[in-house]
């Protein structure tokens, strides 16, 4: 009897510690918008490589892609947790002037 409610009290245990990894790790990248910025700046394609890895290590952006024929910067992001001052940092810190009005689009999903 002691062995059988310790069997299942582990197992529940290690049921429910399987459930809430499984939840931590699929609202890690929760994208639901796009964020494009236009940038003017002379010196765009000599620091495009690290700006993109600057600004991927900011909390709620998941990618970053700089074009630099049309001076836009291009961010996959989760709205809850983005924070457009930390972008702007970003973006002095290399010199960059970007445009007051950031056009933002939400990105349609199927999850409920």
């Amino acid at each position: 009897m002691r062995n059988k409610l310790l069997t299942e009290t582990i197992f529940i245990t290690l049921s429910l510690a399987a459930f809430l990894i499984f939840l931590t790790s699929s609202n890690k990248n929760a994208i639901d918008a796009q964020v494009l910025i236009h940038v003017e700046s002379a010196h765009l394609e000599l620091n495009k490589d690290q700006v993109e890895k600057d600004l991927k290590v900011l909390d709620g952006v998941s990618s970053a892609k700089i074009s630099v024929e049309v001076g836009i910067i291009s961010m996959e992001i989760d709205n809850d947790s983005f924070n457009k001052h930390s972008v702007e940092k970003v973006l002095s810190k290399w010199g960059y002037d970007s445009d007051e009005n950031w056009d933002i689009e939400v990105i349609a999903s199927s999850e409920f």
